[in-house]
């Protein structure tokens, strides 16, 4: 899944995605407007593209949360943050989620990227902190299952993330750094995989992974490129069945030790569905050119 310009399909992008046509595209601030036709012109577009490359349509995506992540600008819905739902809040989010799946699905949008299932275990000093439901498993799984219960029966995909779990670390893997967790799976599979595994039960349509070290699962690899992570245990051990998404490859966590084409690669051949390419249509093409 690839980022793209601008705020409408123009000639050199067309052509770009019928040579390379992607599984999905991921829409940012840049490629929205306030006018609804602008965004279902988009969309439209995108669809009818992939229809006539590919003969499938397309996974349109997008990062819309609330608070501080949200891409659809006003005169859209403009929610809170997760953290400012309390952990009585079960009822309010999935109207959030039904409110939000309604508008996208209207918008052509197809997948939302969240609910954010990281428990916020530090606190304020929490890289996750106004974007996690809470501080406890039963908080985060309890209002994550009710914002997937909203989305999907709205008719969107909700991609649960950052598995197995961002709430251990105060550190940004958008930048070149990478954070790392020092957490033993019996303690994750009763603190941070309880809210996974009970979106997992509840029938969610993807999980998206996060690119931290988690030092006793697999001291090598962040946890998009783990073959430990995603196939031991997201599916064999949580007994997952659906598509899984890692983070955008384009993060800094990811490009200061190797190319996002080859991280890709990694991400597919460790049993990743789909890798998220955000910022650069070159990069995406020198992965397709390689493959």
């Amino acid at each position: 899944m690839i980022g793209l310009p601008g705020l409408r399909l123009d000639e050199p992008t067309a052509r770009f995605l019928r040579d390379f046509p992607p599984a999905g595209v991921v829409l940012f601030k840049y490629n929205l407007s306030p006018d609804r036709g602008q965004i279902r012109e988009l969309t439209g577009a995108l669809q009818k593209l992939a229809l006539e490359a590919t003969g499938k349509p397309m996974i349109i995506g997008i990062d819309q949360e609330g608070g501080t992540v949200k891409r659809l600008p006003p005169p859209f819905g403009q929610y809170p943050a997760a953290a400012s739902y309390g952990r009585e809040g079960r009822e309010e989010v999935y109207r959030w989620g039904l409110a939000q799946g309604r508008e996208l699905k209207d918008l052509g949008i197809t997948m939302n990227f969240a609910p954010v299932l990281d428990i916020n275990t530090l606190g304020e000093n929490g890289y996750m902190k106004s974007r996690a439901y809470g501080r406890d498993p039963e908080t985060v799984a309890r209002l994550g299952t009710a914002a997937i219960r909203g989305l999907q029966e709205a008719g969107v995909a909700s991609c649960a993330k950052h598995f197995p779990g961002m709430g251990q670390t105060g550190l940004d893997p958008h930048c070149p750094v990478i954070p790392q967790v020092d957490r033993d799976l019996e303690t994750m599979l009763e603190w941070e995989l309880v809210p996974f595994i009970r979106a997992i039960s509840a029938g969610v349509q993807a999980v998206m992974t996060s690119h931290l070290i988690y030092t006793r699962l697999d001291p090598a690899r962040v946890a998009s490129l783990s073959p430990y992570i995603l196939k031991d245990l997201l599916r064999a051990r949580l007994g997952y069945a659906g598509p899984v998404l890692t983070d955008d490859l384009e993060m800094g966590a990811i490009t200061m030790g190797s190319s996002p084409e080859e991280a890709a690669r990694e991400a597919l051949a460790a049993g990743a569905d789909l890798a998220l390419m955000c910022q650069t249509l070159e990069a995406y093409q020198r992965f397709v050119e390689m493959a």
